[in-house]
């Protein structure tokens, strides 16, 4: 039996979710324009916030299913593991973790052990607290991730996620010795039995562990199909999850967000037009980018449902909006920016076995690969294109500044506060870009560019994916906010400072953001407004099966 858990608002899980051992209960990290966590019990009550989860990610459960381990304040100076009663309440500090990133699961034992993953390592902890300490692991290839216990309590497997694909290792509490079980889209996981979950081209399959070998004994079975993130990115993550009782829980495509169509707007909120949606049952375009120099011509993403990969497409409103896929390899391509000049579109690739950029005209034509050495880049997010200098992001991490040719990019903004989304005004003297002041929620923020001085928080309550336009009245800043919509605001900028005029709101419904992207773009004029609406009635978020262990008959 299957059936889906839908959040309010058509909410998703976003940095993980578990389910308890017993069965009863489920609790996820839920994305709007900050994450929290939420109990969805398996009783027919509805979810609901967890007292005291606010700003957590990537939580797990104590074996007797009444605690839940979880990371917060990874975008800070004061990142920890902390746990929390089922019920909500006050939180117990475990550990306090350096500023590393990259929290991504933990696991506890019957012995009081927690392991978990931050910043391409993994560390072991007892429950009652304690300094974390580094598990040394040898024979692994990439940065390992998300371990989970088996059941002697004493092996874990855990994913070694590189630039493109991953593997499943095992390795013990006392011995680092990793041994490779197989290629799998990060995290992949454990079920009870010793059962292996992959992740492998939009389907979970499990195979059976034999520890003593250790090695995987018998057929690969296939548990479920579709089983896509639907966004781009690791939002939300794909993360299976199995109680005791012959439950199972996964993220579903998209997050359980229906599925958007690509409508026009004018200024006034009104609706002028729209893109259909693809053929192909369950796609759709995202991160639609606005040419500038051709209000016509769009350039977004598109996921292949069967294969989880992306390409980058071009829609062309003068032709009846007839969409041609712009490259062809078949790795995953995406992100388009346009050129000022509207003749070519940079996007982000792992056809090299490795993420890169590249330059290709938007008419067709062979690209080629920027020579840009990323900084740990594992989700690069090519933005803004303007002369010859590239901005990017790395998915909600830092932005960056390159010159085409370069080898070596300029960090931009605050490090220390997820900053992402970066675009330059008309003029290129000032940079706008989303940030979390405050740990938990994103704002816009301006500053000069390239110098950071005369930085002003344009928005304070909410707001993300900032875009620059020169109306007839001067120049404006665009961004999404959460409990708005898509909002503009006239500034005036000088070396004396920034000011901010009144806000508009040009259009109230927006449906909710998927990922760390925008679901938006507008003219260069502000005139037309290009946003995701929905198109579909929501899926669920999470994917609940009951006595999943049938199909391994």
């Amino acid at each position: 039996m299957e059936f889906p858990i839908v959040f309010p608002n058509n909410a998703m899980p976003a940095d993980g979710l578990a389910i308890s051992p017993d069965g009863r209960q489920i609790v996820a990290d839920v994305w709007i324009n900050s994450g929290s966590l939420w109990i969805a019990p398996l009783d027919g009550s509805p979810p609901r916030p967890l007292t005291g989860g606010e700003g957590g990610i990537a939580p797990f459960w104590s074996p007797d299913s009444s605690t839940i381990g979880f990371f917060r304040g990874q975008l800070s100076d004061a990142a920890e593991l902390v746990t929390i009663s089922a019920n909500g309440g006050p939180v117990t500090r475990l550990a306090s973790l350096p500023l590393l990133g990259g929290a991504a699961g933990g696991s506890w034992n019957a012995k009081g052990v927690i392991v978990f993953s931050l910043g391409g390592k993994i560390f072991r902890v007892q429950a009652t607290g304690g300094d974390p300490v580094e598990l040394p692991l040898s024979g692994v290839k990439g940065r390992p991730r998300s371990p989970a216990f088996v059941s002697d309590g004493q092996h874990f497997i855990f994913c070694a996620d590189r630039q493109t694909g991953g593997s499943i290792y095992v390795a013990s509490l006392d011995d680092g010795k990793a041994v490779e079980l197989g290629e799998s889209d990060c995290p992949g996981g454990v079920a009870p039995g010793d059962h292996v979950l992959f992740l492998r081209q939009g389907a979970l399959v499990a195979n059976k562990l034999d520890l003593l070998r250790p090695a995987l004994v018998g057929d690969t079975r296939v548990v479920a199909t579709g089983v896509t993130r639907g966004a781009l990115g690791p939002w939300p993550q794909l993360t299976p999850s199995a109680s005791t009782t012959g439950v199972l829980a996964i993220p579903a495509p998209r997050g359980g967000s229906p599925l958007g169509q690509l409508t026009w707007f004018d200024r006034n909120g009104k609706i002028t037009g729209a893109i259909a949606l693809p053929a192909e049952p369950g796609a759709e375009y995202l991160n639609p980018v606005i040419s500038p120099k051709n209000e016509k011509l769009v350039a977004a993403n598109r996921m292949d449902p069967q294969t989880g990969a992306w390409h980058v497409w071009v829609i062309d409103g003068a032709r009846g909006n007839a969409a041609s896929r712009l490259t062809t390899d078949p790795s995953s391509d995406r992100d388009p920016a346009w050129s000022r000049d509207g003749k070519e579109i940079i996007y982000a690739s792992d056809r090299s076995g490795e993420w890169a950029f590249y330059r290709q005209p938007y008419s067709g034509g062979a690209a080629v690969r920027l020579p840009v050495d990323l900084p740990e880049a594992v989700q690069p997010i090519p933005s803004d294109w303007v002369g010859d200098r590239l901005l990017f992001s790395q998915l909600q991490r830092s932005i960056w500044a390159v010159l085409l040719g370069d080898r070596i990019p300029t960090a931009l903004g605050d490090p220390r506060i997820g900053a992402y989304g970066p675009h330059l005004s008309p003029d290129s003297q000032w940079l706008a870009y989303a940030a979390a002041p405050d740990r938990r929620r994103f704002e816009v923020f301006v500053e000069r560019f390239p110098s950071g001085s005369l930085r002003r928080q344009i928005t304070t309550n909410s707001g993300a994916h900032p875009r620059w336009t020169q109306t007839a009245k001067g120049t404006e800043l665009v961004y999404w906010s959460v409990t708005e919509g898509i909002v503009s605001v006239p500034l005036s900028l000088n070396d004396q400072g920034i000011q901010i005029g009144a806000a508009q709101v040009l259009v109230p419904q927006v449906l909710s953001l998927i990922d760390a992207r925008t679901a938006y773009d507008i003219t260069p004029d502000g005139q037309k407004i290009l946003v995701r609406e929905q198109a579909t009635s929501p899926t669920g978020g999470i994917r609940v099966i009951v006595n999943w262990t049938a199909k391994l008959k």
